[in-house]
């Protein structure tokens, strides 16, 4: 083994090693630099696309939620004006106080034949009078009609002949199931 050293007061330097040794440093360095400038860069605007898109982001939110509360102030004023109408008919579905179908097949029912209705007026309360006008082919069939009608508070308004046929103008109260 051999070990060579330089104890000499003036060292040699030999250059050309020196410059080759100190140019390829210098090249890498210059290239760590480059590369760092890029990804900084590169990271840069990497940061200034996601901080538009953040800030864009946060324009259409603040869009939305005013858009937002600006539907429920107006589903407020809707909900509103509908209450009652809404409340109304709730109410009579919930509590069936207006039971048509029921009113009509009862008068159906006890309409005799030969005798039929020109005009009736129901109302939505509940035990409420029915008013409606009789037309019938003969007087009998309207005598038999009354007494049909008789146990439900029968008042007679106004009898006339007129086109042929017996005409009267009744109310009754009709009971109705709940």
């Amino acid at each position: 083994m051999k070990i060579r050293y330089n104890i000499a007061k003036n060292k040699k330097i030999n250059y050309l090693r020196f410059f080759l040794l100190t140019g390829v440093l210098l090249v890498i360095s210059i290239g760590f630099i480059l590369v760092g400038v890029k990804t900084l860069s590169a990271s840069a605007k990497q940061f200034r696309n996601k901080k538009n898109e953040l800030k864009i982001c946060q324009e259409e939110k603040e869009a939305k939620t005013k858009k937002n509360k600006e539907q429920k102030k107006e589903i407020e004023k809707i909900k509103k004006k509908w209450k009652g109408k809404r409340g109304f008919a709730n109410g009579l579905v919930n509590n069936k106080t207006f039971p048509f179908l029921e009113k009509l097949d009862k008068i159906e029912e006890l309409l005799p034949a030969g005798v039929f209705i020109r005009d009736i007026t129901l109302s939505t309360k509940s035990g409420a009078n029915i008013q409606f006008n009789l037309a019938a082919i003969s007087s009998s069939k309207l005598l038999e009609a009354y007494n049909m009608f008789s146990d439900y508070n029968l008042v007679i308004s106004r009898e006339e002949l007129r086109d042929g046929l017996y005409n009267a103008t009744m109310k009754i109260k009709l009971v109705t199931k709940k």
